[in-house]
């Protein structure tokens, strides 16, 4: 069979030039993540003993060069990549899946899970806004248990998810990575928020008025209403319940 010699030079040239276009396009997308993320993971990252796990510091990750950022997942500073580093034996892939990832290395509540396991923190210690009972968003269990003692009722569910209930009190924690996620206060209870003193009893006026919000939930609306420094409350349970969260949706 006789081969076209030009239109086998063109589908050649065709093919060539579309791999070199998707390679281009994956260095591109690569490059963006890189200046996309890195900043953001600046400094240390500590486990829930206070231990640091992992330092970025500028392009290298505990003294080990960062080649790539890939497989990014999501957006804003709820997003999930991988950290590719070279260390002596090689490259090596860190899965990171970040919560509130924020440029801002003060903010209180970032975390990552470390390839798919170990939960990490901003801080050695848990920092929070708002408070209930001197309980905050962030605690790690050894915490609450040297306050509280242990729950009436310990519920386990799926993704690294807890949650306990202090029934004579009418207060509700839920876990994540065994970091409190949620901290609900029921209305057959005492708790009450530290900063504002408010509780069930209050109207939901009292909270838009305290927080400035431009507009009012409904009583067992879904919907997150912002108190600042990456916390929310919800009242899609009130008058039952009001909840503070690291959630926004």
């Amino acid at each position: 069979m006789k081969v076209d010699m030009a239109m086998f030079k063109r589908r050649v040239i065709v093919l060539f030039t579309l791999v070199y276009l998707c390679l281009s396009s994956l260095c591109l997308a690569s490059q963006r993540a890189m200046e996309k993320y890195l900043p953001r993971l600046q400094g240390n990252w500590y486990d829930l003993a206070g231990n640091v796990v992992l330092v970025f510091d500028g392009a290298s990750v505990n003294g080990c060069p960062v080649v790539d950022i890939l497989r990014v997942v999501g957006g804003g500073g709820d997003v999930g990549f991988t950290v590719r580093i070279v260390e002596d034996a090689g490259y090596r892939d860190l899965k990171l899946n970040c919560m509130g990832l924020s440029g801002n290395s003060e903010e209180y509540h970032q975390y990552i899970r470390l390839d798919g396991k170990q939960k990490l923190r901003r801080f050695p210690e848990s920092r929070f806004w708002e408070s209930v009972g001197g309980l905050g968003l962030g605690m790690a269990k050894q915490e609450v248990l040297s306050r509280y003692g242990q729950p009436d009722l310990v519920e386990t569910g799926r993704d690294h998810r807890e949650a306990w209930t202090y029934s004579s009190l009418g207060l509700g924690i839920s876990w994540e990575d065994g970091l409190v996620s949620k901290l609900r206060i029921y209305a057959n209870g005492d708790r009450h928020f530290d900063r504002t003193g408010f509780n069930c009893a209050n109207p939901i006026e009292d909270y838009v008025q305290y927080y400035g919000w431009n507009r009012s939930p409904k009583a067992g609306s879904y919907g997150a209403y912002g108190i600042g420094h990456g916390e929310y409350l919800w009242f899609d349970q009130y008058p039952k319940a009001v909840e503070l969260s690291v959630y926004w949706n």
